[in-house]
Formats: C-alpha cells, structure tokens, sequence
C-alpha cells in the first residue's frame, strides 16, 4: 500500500509496506555486514531509498549490527524539494538510527552547471560526482 509521506500511516507503518520476507538468505549471500564498522544508507527520502533502508536494517538485523547503520541525505541546497530533508530525517528516526545530513561546499547545482557550461548528461554526469554522495 502507497501513501502520501503527508498522510498519516497506521501505527505500525511509515509509508509503505514491502512484503515480509526471511532476511537470512539475503545476509548469508551478501557482504558480511559484521565485518564493517559502519553501515551508510544514502538516503533520497525516496521510495527507494525507503525501500534501500528497509531491507538494510532487516539484513543488519539479522546480522545483530542495526546499530552500525547511519541514514545519510546529500542535501542538494535550492535545488532540493521542499520536505525533502525533514522526510529522509523522518524515515532515519523511523528506524533508531543516526541521521547525516551532507552538504557539498562551493556552488550550487546550477552554478555548477552554469561555470562548466552545459548541463549534465549520460556522458557528462558531473552532477552525480560533485553533488551527491
């Protein structure tokens, strides 16, 4: 079930529900999350990223180190949408853990853009490199 982020979930849901599922398979064939010393979920405050943290705490779950897990949002400044941060911080505060908010130092998206003269492409994709995580 999809919902507004502004609406109001049951007592049991943040936004949407993701099919239960046995997340041992999922820790046994992935990376050994015991062995990192961190945990760093880039969060969009998107439906993926929803999705990205949920499956993430249920394997660091099952693994016995949610507490390694931090929540991180590369704030794109004016470019961001409002909402935007205070959602992700939402969706960290959801799940007990740290929230980071990142921000890139110098000029915004579209200084950026406007100093190197075009706009980002598939094959220029300066974007994802100096503004994102």
């Amino acid at each position: 079930m999809i919902m507004p982020h502004r609406a109001k979930p049951p007592a049991n849901q943040l936004c949407f529900d993701i099919p239960e599922f046995d997340p041992r398979p999922l820790v046994a064939s992935g990376p050994d999350l015991a062995s990192y010393h961190i945990i760093i979920v880039s969060s969009s405050a998107g439906k993926d990223s929803q999705g990205a943290l949920e499956i993430t705490m249920r394997a660091a779950r099952a693994a016995g180190v949610a507490d390694r897990v931090v929540c991180v949002h590369a704030d794109m400044g004016i470019m961001e949408w409002s909402g935007v941060k205070e959602l992700a911080a939402e969706h960290a505060a959801h799940y007990r853990v740290p929230f980071i908010l990142a921000r890139r130092n110098g000029p915004n998206l579209l200084e950026h853009i406007e100093s190197r003269g075009r706009f980002p492409s598939s094959s220029a994709r300066f974007c994802t490199v100096d503004c994102t995580i």
